[in-house]
């Protein structure tokens, strides 16, 4: 490992050594020497996260981690969580010690190779062709109007109590993205049935179970 990375450091701070724990990125990052098969027990905060609260409402426990503990155990997950983002982009950035490219990362067993699972030049090779039109400053000048307009219309259409995720954040990632492609004959649902099935495949290899053929 590299021992002065902001990561490591922040790591040590428990009381704990690197090349002892190697750690599992929030972003499903695995070290490349293996998972830790003995958690340390200076993790409270990660110890009390619950499966059901990172469905239903994990966002007052992920501030408390992101405060007290940027880098946790969370045995609900059995992993490690990374909540703080400077450490979550040292992860990501060091495709020495951490890496995506792992037969046991299920995304990459239903989609097969992409920029989601491979590292270095080849994750280069699948998102340059994407990256360059997604940057803040071209998404406002190719998308700015549009988007304004995208969001004016779904929020309108939302009631009073509604899901953001399923209302707003899907259909208008969908909607952003067809265009982009240039996807005609498609609507904002039928796309995000793909993605549902998708999603649904992902689960069942992490749970062992055989893919659903509906």
């Amino acid at each position: 490992h590299r021992g002065h990375s902001p990561i490591a450091n922040e790591y040590e701070k428990r009381g704990s050594l690197l090349h002892a724990q190697p750690l599992k990125s929030m972003n499903t990052s695995t070290p490349r020497r293996g998972r830790a098969a003995n958690p340390m027990p200076n993790f409270p905060i990660g110890a009390e996260v619950t499966l059901d609260t990172l469905t239903n409402d994990p966002y007052d426990q992920l501030a408390e981690l992101r405060r007290t503990e940027p880098v946790s155990w969370v045995p609900a997950i059995d992993g490690w969580l990374i909540t703080e983002r400077e450490l979550s982009l040292d992860a990501m950035r060091d495709a020495e010690t951490f890496t995506v490219d792992d037969p046991r990362f299920s995304t990459a067993a239903v989609l097969g190779p992409s920029m989601l699972s491979l590292d270095g030049d080849e994750h280069q090779r699948h998102r340059q062709p994407f990256a360059p039109s997604f940057r803040p400053g071209i998404v406002r000048e190719q998308f700015g109007d549009f988007l304004a307009a995208e969001c004016t219309q779904l929020l309108a259409a939302m009631p009073d109590v509604a899901d953001l995720r399923s209302g707003l954040a899907g259909p208008l990632a969908v909607n952003t993205i067809t265009r982009f492609l240039n996807l005609r004959d498609v609507t904002a649902a039928e796309v995000l049935s793909w993605y549902h099935h998708i999603s649904e495949a992902i689960v069942d290899v992490t749970l062992n179970r055989p893919i659903s053929d509906d």
